[in-house]
């Protein structure tokens, strides 16, 4: 398998998607490169953090929490700069929108599986409780079953909140940018 076919499968899978490449594919695959390098940056102080976690636990969530935020902004301005939906296909906006939501939920989800006990009594028993906290908190629905206790539990639902604030504002946005453009 070659790069080219890899960036063929890619730019198909894209257009699959709905999604249209905006401008040269020279830009589109340097912006790629870009993400990849940051993720690769963030994924040591991610797995660094998650080692040292115990030992510093307020310090170590708060880079974890940046880090995910900062990736997840980087992206959004990515597919901000580079995507466009066709308007046929306007109905996967919603679909993207609960993909990065779920998405979102599974990169937090090991930090909240390792601190269990900064949620009310280790409330929070496996991989699945922690997806279901991380929607319900990035939603902004906070049902109350599973909620923080210390000064680690907040950070991350504070980092949650807001990214799943931002993420709402986004996908509306997105959502009206796309419908004017179709009118114009």
């Amino acid at each position: 398998m070659t790069i080219e076919s890899l960036k063929t499968k890619a730019v198909g899978t894209l257009y699959w998607l709905g999604l249209k490449i905006r401008g040269s594919t020279a830009t589109f695959w340097a912006n790629i490169k870009r993400l990849f390098l940051i993720s690769l940056t963030l994924l040591p102080v991610y797995l660094v953090s998650m080692y040292y976690l115990s030992d510093h636990e307020k310090f170590s969530t708060l880079v974890i929490c940046l880090s995910i935020s900062s990736l997840y902004v980087y992206l959004l301005n990515f597919l901000y700069r580079n995507l466009e939906v066709q308007s046929k296909h306007f109905w996967q906006i919603p679909c993207f929108f609960v993909f990065v939501m779920f998405f979102l939920s599974i990169m937090f989800m090991p930090l909240i599986v390792e601190v269990n006990d900064a949620f009310n009594d280790g409330n929070v028993k496996n991989a699945f409780d922690a997806i279901y906290f991380g929607i319900i908190s990035l939603t902004s629905v906070g049902y109350g079953d599973i909620h923080p206790i210390n000064t680690v539990g907040k950070i991350i639902s504070i980092t949650m909140s807001i990214l799943g604030s931002i993420h709402m504002i986004m996908f509306i946005a997105l959502v009206l940018d796309r419908i004017t453009d179709n009118r114009n």
